[in-house]
């Protein structure tokens, strides 16, 4: 009885009724916002499904385009397999003036190792275009050599005063060990045809090591002292001094061991164009010849071997390729044949005196 009094005491009350309405239309108002919720969720999911359904669609259509853009790289990787070692084709004008003079630096260094007796060989590039193109590789734009590390120190000691000897200071620059940046330095030896920035023809030569024994982790330790090396070349220590103390960290020989591995100033490494990698001797020497250009000049014993160690399957023309662009500018000049003329006459006029 008391509670039926109390609720309709209440009922009287104008706060009661107050906060009845209050409590109905925030009721109303929440229902609303719950309905609108739904509606929302349910327009998002129909959302997300027509999304996942155009995901679909898009990587069926990236999957297709994918296939297609391999499909129409293979056709041309094809078709450059066809024209590059099925045909007889001919360079012309600044990429032909510079693969003749490439040759006739190459003679020269020939020359200069006939007459101090160092042992040389045709090295990336020209050995995989001596024996994939009987020559030069089409788009090659130089000359690579390598030597192991006592012939090469030979010829660093002779080059100087070979060109000097020859009258070559105007046509020919040695580059080795120059400072490209604070932090960047040049380590192999180029010797080049420059007329102010526009690079006629060079020639790489690379640096070999005998190695007294692997071990587990020569990989790391190769690129942890490539990085040592470096650091100490630019801060000045002479190369001889960093070599001799690469050699005693690393056991290496300049007597003929069982395995050999590029030189630590070469282009071999972690950070650099090509993978280190020790390889068997024996593959290698005693060295034999191979036609280059028509002109037997020396190759390693198995190059078959040699170029699997530096390019893994190299026969078939890559479908990436990568190329110096050098001959871009040489390319415009209006008289390309009496640009390159000096060099000709000069380097083939010592060439047929050695």
């Amino acid at each position: 009885m008391f509670n039926k009094i109390k609720q309709l005491i209440l009922q009287k009350s104008d706060s009661y009724n107050f906060y009845k309405n209050q409590y109905t239309i925030l009721n109303n108002e929440l229902e609303n916002k719950i309905d609108e919720l739904e509606t929302s969720n349910k327009k998002l999911q129909e959302d997300v499904k027509k999304l996942t359904n155009k995901n679909i669609e898009l990587s069926d259509q990236l999957k297709e385009n994918t296939k297609k853009n391999s499909q129409i790289l293979d056709s041309y990787n094809n078709s450059f397999n066809t024209i590059f070692l099925d045909y007889n084709l001919e360079p012309k004008g600044a990429l032909k003036n510079t693969h003749l003079l490439c040759i006739e630096l190459l003679n020269l260094i020939v020359n200069i190792c006939e007459k101090y007796n160092l042992s040389y060989w045709l090295d990336y590039g020209n050995l995989l275009g001596a024996v994939r193109h009987d020559g030069f590789i089409p788009w090659d734009d130089d000359m690579d050599v390598g030597m192991m590390r006592k012939d090469f120190n030979k010829l660093l000691e002779v080059l100087p005063n070979e060109i000097k000897i020859n009258n070559l200071e105007n046509y020919l620059d040695i580059q080795i060990d120059e400072k490209l940046s604070e932090n960047s330095i040049f380590t192999f030896l180029q010797i080049r045809c420059l007329k102010g920035k526009k690079f006629y023809g060079g020639i790489d030569i690379f640096a070999y090591d005998f190695l007294v024994s692997p071990f587990d982790g020569i990989d790391e330790k190769f690129n942890s002292e490539r990085k040592t090396f470096l650091l100490k070349l630019l801060k000045g220590t002479p190369r001889s001094i960093a070599i001799d103390e690469y050699y005693d960290s690393f056991n290496l020989s300049y007597d003929k061991q069982d395995y050999m591995i590029p030189g630590i100033d070469g282009v071999r490494s972690k950070w650099n164009t090509y993978d280190f990698v020790v390889m068997d001797t024996n593959m290698i020497f005693p060295l034999k010849t191979i036609t280059f250009c028509g002109v037997e000049y020396n190759c390693p014993r198995n190059p078959d071997y040699y170029l699997k160690c530096i390019y893994g399957e190299y026969y078939d023309i890559p479908k990436i390729i990568d190329r110096h662009k050098r001959i871009r500018g040489i390319r415009r000049i209006s008289d390309v044949d009496g640009a390159y003329k000096p060099y000709f006459d000069k380097l083939r006029e010592v060439n047929n005196n050695y």
